[in-house]
């Protein structure tokens, strides 16, 4: 009768093994997952941003300028800018590394020119956190740059 009774325990212990271990393994997934579309989100908007403040500074005329104050996120490894309307922003995600292509009607440059039309926007030593970018427009060109790191 002992026998009887421990079997049966075990066999409760195990069911609620095999229905709790894949909803664990499940849950986890879909959170990490969240993270990702998280800060992916964030990161299209900081170059939205971006974007949206250099069209308004290159219309509004030569020598108008505007600061964005941006939070940006620990997994941001890089900016740059490839031939002048290419915004590409580089972060890490949980899954590893991915980058973010972002096109700009007009011409951007910032003053880290790493030659074949890449600029970088984001210094070496570039820490997370709020920083403001300045955006000012040169007539034909729209410079864009993290103050204190120009």
């Amino acid at each position: 009768m002992r026998a009887q009774s421990s079997f049966e325990y075990l066999m409760i212990f195990g069911i609620a093994l095999g229905i709790l271990l894949p909803s664990i393994y499940v849950f986890y997934g879909t959170a990490v997952y969240t993270q990702d579309i998280l800060l992916y989100s964030q990161v299209n908007g900081i170059g939205q941003n971006i974007i949206a403040t250099s069209r308004s500074i290159y219309y509004s005329g030569e020598y108008s300028r505007d600061s964005i104050l941006i939070n940006f996120p620990a997994e941001i490894l890089s900016i740059k800018i490839y031939d002048n309307h290419e915004l590409v922003i580089y972060f890490a995600t949980d899954r590893g590394d991915d980058s973010l292509v972002l096109w700009s009607d007009v011409s951007l440059i910032t003053p880290i020119d790493e030659g074949g039309g890449v600029y970088r926007l984001t210094p070496d030593v570039f820490t997370f956190g709020q920083a403001n970018v300045k955006v000012v427009s040169q007539g034909d060109t729209v410079l864009v740059y993290l103050e204190g790191y120009s």
